[in-house]
């Protein structure tokens, strides 16, 4: 906002300036003679001096428009970005959360089995020591 207004306010200034030049000719001098300028050259030339003026101020405003216009493209573009980067940080902690699961499932079940292996070894021990007893029992009658 504040570049619009010192914009402005060098407008103005011009303004001002190119009024004061028509007040007084004798700024300008004519080539050959060192006559002063009549009022249509004088005119003439504030006019192109404001129309230079105009062109590079619209410039100028042509610019910080498009800068603008950029600026908030490259916001909404950065604004999607960090919405993705968020949506992939909640699918990984919901991913982790889901790993953790299986890997206390698989400790539970790594710990069952090896009951499970200890139970059967007893068992066979078990069926080995009867096995035994059945075998040296019929043989004593």
């Amino acid at each position: 906002m504040t570049g619009k207004r010192n914009v402005c306010r060098f407008f103005i200034n011009c303004l001002g300036f190119a009024w004061k030049l028509l007040q007084n000719k004798k700024l300008f001098l004519y080539e050959k003679g060192g006559d002063e300028m009549d009022g249509t050259s004088i005119v003439l030339t504030i006019i192109s001096v404001l129309g230079t003026i105009s062109s590079i101020l619209f410039a100028y405003l042509a610019f910080r428009n498009n800068d603008k216009k950029e600026n908030k493209s490259e916001g909404k573009n950065e604004g999607v970005v960090l919405s993705e980067i968020g949506y992939i940080k909640s699918s990984i902690d919901r991913i982790e959360k889901s790993l953790n699961h299986l890997e206390e499932r698989y400790n539970e079940l790594s710990n069952r089995l090896t009951k499970v292996e200890e139970s059967t070894k007893n068992a066979h021990k078990r069926i080995s020591e009867l096995h035994d007893e059945i075998k040296g029992g019929s043989s004593h009658e």
